[in-house]
């Protein structure tokens, strides 16, 4: 992965459009993957005394997921932005979700997942932690994250080059700008984003709210 392209779909995150919701009629493409094709993201979500957006791109049946984080801020302010990770990995709609109405099923192989740390005190604990068995992280540059254990709330220590993971998304596309929610959190033990199998498939979608870009 092309450290160049990861800044790049990390930086389209920021780059938002009003979120004003407007009724209108839009015809859903005959192919899944067209509604979901280009870039979505959330507004800024308030998480503790931290903040975060978090967005996802489209392109060529490759998804990459981007959540760019801000410490210390309760809102999304460039100046405080101090990490980004980045899953990314093709995507297959499977069809209609049996368990969420109007929601489709998809599989999404995991073939990198990748953590920028971007402030200096954010480098200093992932090297004071040995994270992911490296002391050599640096700000601006992407260390590979696959397999490791970074603490809680994010344990990719199951998670190898190749794994699947199984969701469900409702996406609305008649209003203006078009929304989407994906699946609530697996709760797989040890699957911190991931759901290993279609059984584990969460029957409800989360609260956090997309909007296309």
């Amino acid at each position: 992965m092309n450290r160049i392209n990861l800044m790049m779909i990390a930086v389209t995150a920021l780059a938002f459009s009003s979120c004003t919701v407007k009724v209108g009629e839009v015809e859903e493409p005959s192919n899944p993957l067209e509604t979901l094709d280009g870039t979505w993201a959330t507004e800024c979500v308030e998480d503790f005394s931290d903040s975060y957006v978090k967005s996802f791109k489209l392109e060529d049946g490759t998804l990459t997921v981007a959540t760019l984080r801000y410490t210390g801020s309760r809102y999304c302010e460039p100046a405080n932005h101090s990490s980004t990770v980045m899953f990314t990995g093709p995507l297959t709609v499977t069809g209609d979700s049996a368990a969420i109405e109007d929601a489709k099923d998809y599989e999404w192989e995991i073939q990198m997942i990748v953590g920028i740390p971007y402030d200096q005190a954010t480098v200093d604990d992932l090297n004071n932690n040995s994270a992911c068995g490296s002391n050599s992280w640096s700000v601006g540059n992407a260390g590979v994250l696959l397999g490791c254990n970074i603490g809680p709330g994010l344990d990719l220590s199951n998670v190898a080059y190749g794994t699947k993971h199984y969701g469900s998304y409702y996406i609305q596309q008649n209003v203006e700008p078009p929304f989407m929610h994906f699946e609530s959190k697996c709760t797989e033990a040890g699957y911190d984003f991931i759901c290993p199998t279609a059984n584990d498939r969460p029957a409800t979608t989360d609260g956090t709210t997309f909007f296309k870009q």
